[in-house]
Formats: C-alpha cells, sequence, structure tokens
C-alpha cells in the first residue's frame, strides 16, 4: 500500500509535517549562556596554566597530576555527555561542552609538552 492511498486532510495536503527541532526557539539567555560559559571557563584555565609553577623540572609529582588531570577531563567530558542527554537544548549544550572541554584538553597537554620538552638537557632551544 503506497501513501498516495491514504486519506488526505485539508493541514496535510501533500505537505510534510515541520520538524520540531527546527522550529524550537531557543531563549536569549540560554544562547548569552553558551557564549559565555565557554569564554570565561577558557580565561580561568589560560590564567590558571600561566600561573602554575611550570619550572622545567619533571618529577614523579608533576607526572601525577597531568596523570589525574587526564582523569579529570575524561570525567568532565564523560558528565558533559550525560549533561547533554538531559538538556532541554542539547545542541546548544555539545557546543557549549565542545567550546569548554577543548581548551581544557589543550592546556593540558600543552602543559605536558612543556615539561617533557624542558626536563631533557640535550634538547635543542
Amino acid at each position: 500500500m503506497s501513501d498516495s492511498a491514504a486519506p488526505r486532510t485539508p493541514d496535510t495536503a501533500g505537505r510534510r509535517p515541520p520538524r520540531r527541532d527546527r522550529e524550537q526557539h531557543v531563549p536569549r539567555s540560554a544562547a548569552v549562556l553558551v557564549l559565555a560559559r565557554p569564554v570565561l571557563v577558557t580565561a580561568g584555565l589560560v590564567t590558571a596554566y600561566y600561573l602554575l609553577p611550570l619550572d622545567g623540572r619533571a618529577s614523579a609529582t608533576t607526572v601525577l597530576l597531568f596523570g589525574l588531570g587526564l582523569v579529570g577531563v575524561a570525567l568532565f567530558f564523560a558528565w558533559e555527555v550525560w549533561a547533554i542527554t538531559r538538556s532541554p537544548y542539547p545542541r546548544l549544550k555539545a557546543v557549549e561542552a565542545l567550546a569548554i572541554t577543548l581548551p581544557l584538553f589543550l592546556l593540558l597537554f600543552a602543559g605536558a609538552y612543556y615539561l617533557l620538552d624542558h626536563s631533557d638537557p640535550s634538547s635543542s632551544r
């Protein structure tokens, strides 16, 4: 049986019903938060990165701290995925999560790379 045999009502005469996710209106306050929160978190992360005592000595404590940082990034990412599934605006929450997680991940590995580079005395500068 084809769709053309189905009875047509005046409101569905040959038209597809509109998609709800395209018609969903996002409040301005939610959009502002999606922009503001990642900017503030990134500013805080960059400030913390420059205030951390990265003096070039790689020790067991430093390796442990960066390992814990990586676990923290993974936990934060898992929490953000959970928050996306519960959000009334999952696309906005996904953009926000990416905009926060990416700088966190990059700064963590920038610090690790800096310490690895400065821990080897034979590395060229």
